[in-house]
């Protein structure tokens, strides 16, 4: 090329950048589609029963599917026949069926563990999955409540005569370990008060124990790829209320497991003991407890009860996140509180708090949700916690305010399911509200997030209402041939961004890489997100580029439209005469004298 080419292509990209573009064209050609966040269905499929019947409820954190990294899905229901994901498997004999479904909803493994009673159908009483635990691609926990009945895990045979808690290792393709453990009640589910995965791959388990001299026991242990790590004891008071409505909370961070009790006088952690500071009412105070994750106790802190029932909690930003309401079980103030102690009454009704707890006891801040027109003790259930920012849901009645800001948008609704975003130095920021006039149609708790997205299920009643704010317009009908809808909300703004007709009636959870999962009658589906409107979802090889086409032309798994070096000869195509030459070439001074890339 000569300089006065070269001057000419230099004069030309100048004029392109001083020129207001209209229109983005991208590597592979195609024109760049209008900025958009959507979710697309990728597949669905017929299974002999639905996914998840025991929920993923505000009472149980039971889970019979996980996924890992790679977009595969852990999926185990126990039956004695049936047919899943459109006749790719089948059973015709008793077991728990472990399925492995990829991105595309294809079968790609399967496995079966065995049993000679009650594993006839999902979510039996006496033979329930509780809980999948992914760690790695094939590699998972998987915990069973059984009761009276022999499993076999491969070639490891195992008897349980009673109640059990069965919890096993999968790793690609055999079974490492099977741990039985006998538990105290009638069902071995409902001794499960609380298991989660942390970040390291271990697993923790809490169940709860007998009561034994005046103390409700529960044991508290830890797994890992290799068996149990360590088991420990944590005793509470067994009276009233703590044993029937101020129940502990449980939750996992990067430290180890978290801890919150209401409690009177002291508890009992691996034998030691920890008493209630003077001053709290009745003697009843609220504890954080943490414990490492070699089981050893690294903090308590405490603070004297403050008149609210907590019901959910959340650790992040080193501090602990509740929420709850006014019913006291204690000392029967029931419409008050008391964070500073001087009681705010919130008479006639009850309220709802939001509180921060920090790590030496003391309350950051707290906020309170009244409504004017019910007398029911509800609590909001937590979302997310994203910065200094709370994202909360709950059912509300008309007249609801928080912080004396009224939240309703519907005054002909019975009810509003209202998922808001609050700060409590600034206030509410943003509230989605789906309106009822019929108030068993309401979607309930299973609102599930990826830190980007909420997404939950709206029916729309056979009478009445059920209607929201989508686009700019209100939607008071279903918008497909079916009743319910899955909605996602963007928890940046509130708005709501997409809305898929489905016959799912229920969210199950969301994927590793922002998919979700749903579920009905016979039938699951998947929903993967489509961040750059180019109407890919799964797999999609510049996710947030569009390229429709998919093109890769050196099959490197990154699309053209996002590779800076389509034909991996080392010339970056904003430099390369041709961006597209030859494969399995690299431009070096002897080969390409100019580092022009051809």
């Amino acid at each position: 090329m000569s300089k006065l080419s070269k001057l000419c292509s230099f004069l030309l990209v100048l004029a392109f950048f001083a020129t207001p573009l209209t229109t983005i064209v991208s590597a592979d050609g195609n024109t760049q589609a209008p900025a958009s966040h959507a979710f697309l269905p990728s597949w669905s499929g017929a299974i002999s029963g639905d996914l998840d019947q025991s929920g993923e409820s505000t009472t149980h954190q039971f889970t019979n599917h996980d996924f890992d990294d790679e977009g595969n899905m852990y999926y185990v229901v126990g039956d004695d026949y049936g047919n899943w994901m459109d006749y790719q498997y089948s059973a015709n004999s008793r077991g728990f069926h472990l399925l492995k479904i990829d991105a595309e909803g294809i079968v790609v493994n399967t496995e079966k563990i065995t049993c000679n009673n009650y594993c006839n159908s999902p979510d039996y009483y006496y033979s329930k999955v509780v809980g999948v635990h992914v760690i790695d691609e094939d590699q998972l926990y998987l915990t069973l409540s059984v009761y009276n009945l022999q499993l076999t895990f491969g070639t490891n045979t195992q008897y349980a005569g009673s109640h059990n808690l069965v919890t096993a290792y999968y790793n690609n393709g055999s079974w490492d370990w099977v741990d039985f453990e006998q538990t105290s009640s009638s069902y071995a589910y409902s001794s499960l008060a609380y298991q989660e995965l942390d970040e390291n791959g271990h697993l923790y388990t809490v169940l709860r124990g007998p009561i034994a001299s005046g103390f409700q026991e529960y044991s508290v242990s830890s797994a890992s790829a290799t068996g149990t790590n360590w088991v420990r004891s944590l005793e509470i008071p067994y009276q009233s209320p703590t044993n029937n409505y101020l129940a502990p909370l449980f939750e996992i961070n990067e430290t180890g497991l978290q801890i919150f009790l209401t409690t009177s006088n002291l508890i009992k952690y691996d034998s030691q003991t920890t008493s209630c500071p003077l001053g709290g009412e009745e003697g009843y105070c609220h504890m954080w407890l943490s414990i490492s994750i070699t089981g050893s106790k690294q903090s308590m802190v405490s603070s004297p009860y403050v008149s609210i029932q907590f019901t959910d909690m959340m650790i992040e930003n080193g501090s602990m996140y509740l929420t709850g309401n006014t019913r006291d079980y204690v000392s029967g103030s029931n419409t008050e509180s008391n964070f500073t102690g001087q009681k705010i009454s919130h008479s006639p009704r009850y309220a709802q708090y939001i509180a921060i707890m920090n790590n030496g006891g003391g309350w950051d801040g707290h906020m309170v949700v009244n409504e004017q027109s019910n007398n029911y003790q509800m609590s909001p259930k937590l979302v997310e916690i994203i910065d200094d920012d709370i994202i909360f849901s709950d059912i509300y009645f008309p007249q609801t305010s928080i912080d004396g800001s009224l939240i309703n948008n519907y005054s002909d609704a019975e009810v509003e399911f209202i998922l808001s975003k609050v700060n409590l130095d600034t206030g509410i920021e943003w509230s989605t509200n789906i309106g009822y006039d019929n108030p068993s149609a309401y979607p309930g708790y299973n609102v599930h997030s990826d830190k980007e997205t909420v997404s939950f299920v709206v029916i729309h009643p056979s009478s009445g209402f059920a209607k929201y704010q989508y686009q700019g317009a209100e939607v008071n009908s279903p918008t497909g041939g079916n009743s319910t809808e899955v909605l996602w909300v963007d928890l940046d703004d509130g708005q709501i961004i997409d809305v898929e007709s489905t016959a799912a009636t229920m969210v199950n959870g969301r994927s590793n890489d922002g998919g979700v999962i749903v579920s009905g009658y016979n039938f699951m589906a998947f929903f993967m997100p489509d961040f750059d409107g180019d109407n890919v979802g799964t797999n999609d090889n510049c996710p947030d580029t569009y390229n429709p086409t998919q093109g890769d032309y050196n099959s490197n798994g990154d699309g053209d439209a996002c590779d800076p070096d389509d034909d991996s000869d080392g010339v970056l195509d904003g430099f390369d005469t041709c961006p597209r030459g030859v494969l399995s070439w690299t431009s070096e001074t002897m080969t390409d004298h100019d580092g022009d890339g051809c």
